[in-house]
């Protein structure tokens, strides 16, 4: 095999493979698609659906409202942005799944709302204590608040896989499979290498 052939084959691989890799880490945004529960004092709880807008769900306190996904969450890169109601809220966050017709939940994640309206969340390890394939519900609730109505969420986020990323992974090992079957066809169809006869001296 040619050094110039061997060359590219291994840039090829390299290229397929990085790009491939890269997508693999690729995830797209995703809202709640819809409320799946709310008790205690809430008003607007369809707020905090979609991307924030400036128009809140308020949670008053012992409040709760549970957002369901229309796609699976791993639970890491959760985004929970509020609008300024007061002077500062406690709340909880907690991520579940629905398990034979029943919700279940994690256990919360405390956080106090003060001057800053994003919070980021981490609640991966939370997700895989209740489902090997991932969670689809976030429950929010307000604990406590002082000289305000309660928490107002305009909206929750999360990262999920971006569909089609393992197929391009197997795209990518099926072009690398054929591209090398194709120089071995190539290889054989020149026929034994002959050697130069060795020099023999007179």
């Amino acid at each position: 095999m040619k050094a110039g052939v061997l060359r590219s084959l291994v840039v090829l691989i390299a290229v397929v493979f990085l790009s491939a890799a890269g997508s693999a880490h690729a995830a797209v945004t995703v809202f709640p698609s819809n409320v799946f529960s709310q008790t205690g004092p809430v008003t607007s709880a369809a707020n905090a659906l979609g991307a924030p807008d400036g128009t809140g769900a308020v949670i008053g306190v012992s409040g709760e409202v549970v957002l369901e996904f229309s796609q699976w969450l791993s639970g890491q890169n959760v985004t929970l942005t509020t609008i300024t109601a007061g002077i500062i809220e406690g709340g909880s966050i907690s991520i579940g799944h629905v398990v034979g017709g029943v919700a279940v939940f994690s256990a919360e994640t405390p956080f106090t709302r003060f001057i800053a309206n994003t919070y980021n969340f981490d609640l991966s390890t939370q997700c895989a204590g209740i489902s090997a394939n991932g969670c689809s519900l976030i429950r929010l609730r307000t604990t406590g608040a002082f000289l305000s109505p309660g928490i107002s969420l305009d909206g929750v986020a999360s990262s999920a896989p971006e569909p089609g990323t393992w197929a391009l992974m197997l795209l990518a090992f099926v072009m690398v499979a054929a591209r090398m079957k194709q120089m071995r066809k190539s290889q054989s169809d020149l026929g034994p290498i002959q050697r130069p006869p060795s020099f023999q001296p007179c």
